[in-house]
């Protein structure tokens, strides 16, 4: 950081002089909605960001009901709602040997459609006219984008960044620099706040530092480096005759990975595990656990990469000092596990919006900026902790070798299965007997404990834990809390129907939150 501008001297260092209410440093939706909060309150702002649109490459995928409320208010709740997925998509998360193998788990989620119409059903009275949206996150700052370059109380400078800047305690000076030009302007304003991101130079400046916990040091899915590839495979709907899902996940002797739908037309985000911080992310490599997740070759496109650290859990210091504040990543970092991470950032700014306005405009009190930490920095520990503690149950959960195995029809092959897995307990041993004569069975949890959370993830249990569905329905044991039951596998390009669909997962809607990225 370049020394601090000397404000009867910038304008001989800078081309122009800009005053404004508001400086925001970041062009990420927090810093966004952060803007169109301000002038929808009748404050100016300028923001800058680095790039000079906003990335296109799949982030985050859950926009939950508060956050949409919050769009609803700025008039872009039905828009964005006709982003990402098609209308009728299903939003089910399925879990997988691989996505043209077993299928050993669903939750069962509503698709856009779906809820628009139960919302146009509901009561008067209904509590949640703003439904929970399963939309990539580069979608909505797009619309974001081109909505905020509409308002007139905003100067919106992408493709510029803050160089520099000073609280004065009456002001704050600042020196922004267009990356394309190198030309520079001096900014006059009354607050700065700081959206960009957890590399923050702004909180860094103010001295402020982390604290929380970060990944655990183990080589398990969802603890240490992360790679999000995005991924277009225009035959994966042909290929996976399964019925579709927004999220799959594959664990099998091979890989265990992520892979979101973006579109409903090819276009996928796949998360999977680097060994080290250090190591880049190989296009050729990925791809393979790609197919591997799948279970059969296809032609893939890689489109980019993004790597992020999964596991931490950590929370700023302060929310920022005197008239510098900070909001978004900036205070607070997520494993990205429960959709908490922007959602987080949203609320932080609808807090901090009316106050800033409210301070500009002369009708806020000395104390109200305070507020504002106070309010906001227990939820972000909540948050956090919660979204970590969904990372390590995914963790956590023991897979085990046998995962995959393909179900013989004779007895031999039963045998030579079961002798793969002999390290479980006699009890959770493949019984030795044949198969029925059938088509390749498909097989699906259902899944009754009380624990959503793990219920959710102990699918990986699967080929350690296989019964008789007859055996088990003989037995009527209702409180062994897993069973399986058997269906045929469908022919290509047909839905599961009948008793197979009766053994979808029964875990309850909290589980929704747990498989969301």
């Amino acid at each position: 950081m370049s020394a601090a501008p000397d404000p009867t001297g910038s304008a001989t260092e800078a081309a122009e002089t800009i005053a404004t209410p508001i400086l925001i440093v970041g062009g990420g939706p927090v810093g966004m909605v952060l803007a169109m909060n301000l002038a929808a309150l009748g404050v100016a702002s300028l923001i800058v960001n680095s790039d000079p649109r906003p990335r296109w490459h799949p982030k985050g995928s859950t926009h939950n009901s508060r956050t949409m409320e919050h769009y609803r208010r700025l008039g872009l709740a039905e828009a964005i709602r006709r982003l990402g997925l098609p209308q009728d998509y299903p939003t089910d998360v399925g879990y997988f040997t691989r996505f043209t193998g077993w299928e050993i788990a669903r939750l069962a989620m509503p698709s856009e459609g779906e809820k628009r119409r139960a919302v146009r059903a509901a009561q008067a009275a209904d509590q949640v006219p703003e439904p929970i949206l399963r939309c990539n996150q580069m979608y909505v700052e797009r619309l974001l984008y081109e909505h905020l370059r509409s308002l007139v109380p905003v100067d919106c400078r992408f493709g510029w960044s803050c160089v520099d800047w000073q609280d004065h305690g009456d002001r704050v000076t600042a020196i922004i620099e267009e990356a394309s030009s190198g030309r520079r302007a001096a900014i006059a304003c009354a607050y700065l706040v700081g959206c960009d991101g957890g590399q923050s130079a702004t909180r860094r400046k103010l001295g402020i530092r982390y604290s929380g916990e970060g990944p655990g040091g183990s080589e398990a899915y969802l603890d240490g480096p992360m790679v999000a590839t995005h991924l277009r495979v225009p035959q994966f709907y042909r290929a996976v005759a399964a019925p579709r899902c927004w999220q799959y996940r594959a664990v099998n002797r091979e890989v265990h990975t992520n892979t979101v739908a973006l579109d409903g037309a090819g276009e996928f985000i796949f998360n999977s595990r680097l060994r080290s911080t250090d190591e880049k992310p190989d296009s050729a490599q990925i791809v393979r656990r790609f197919l591997a997740s799948v279970g059969t070759p296809l032609e893939v496109e890689v489109i980019g990469h993004s790597t992020w650290i999964a596991g931490r859990a950590l929370v700023a210091e302060r929310f920022g000092l005197g008239r510098v504040l900070l909001a978004g990543d900036a205070t607070h970092l997520f494993t990205p596990a429960g959709g908490f991470g922007m959602n987080t950032g949203i609320d932080d700014v609808a807090n901090l919006g009316w106050k800033l306005a409210a301070m500009v405009q002369g009708w806020g009190g000395a104390g109200l900026l305070d507020t504002y930490e106070s309010e906001r920095r227990p939820i972000a520990l909540r948050n956090t902790k919660a979204a970590r503690r969904l990372g390590v149950s995914v963790s956590e959960v023991p897979i085990g070798a046998a995962i995959g195995c393909a179900i013989p029809r004779r007895r031999a092959g039963w045998a030579s299965a079961s002798a793969k897995c002999r390290s479980a307990p006699r009890s959770k041993r493949i019984p030795r007997r044949a198969a029925p004569r059938a088509a390749k069975p498909a097989l699906i949890w259902r899944i009754s404990s009380r624990n959503s959370i793990r219920s959710a993830c102990s699918w990986a249990r699967a080929t350690t834990t296989l019964r008789s569905s007859r055996r088990m329905e003989a037995k009527r044991r209702p409180t062994i809390p897993m069973s399986i039951a058997r269906a045929r596998a469908p022919a290509a390009g047909r839905r599961i129907s009948g008793s197979a669909m009766a053994c979808r997962c029964s875990i309850g809607s909290a589980a929704a939150s747990p498989c969301s990225i």
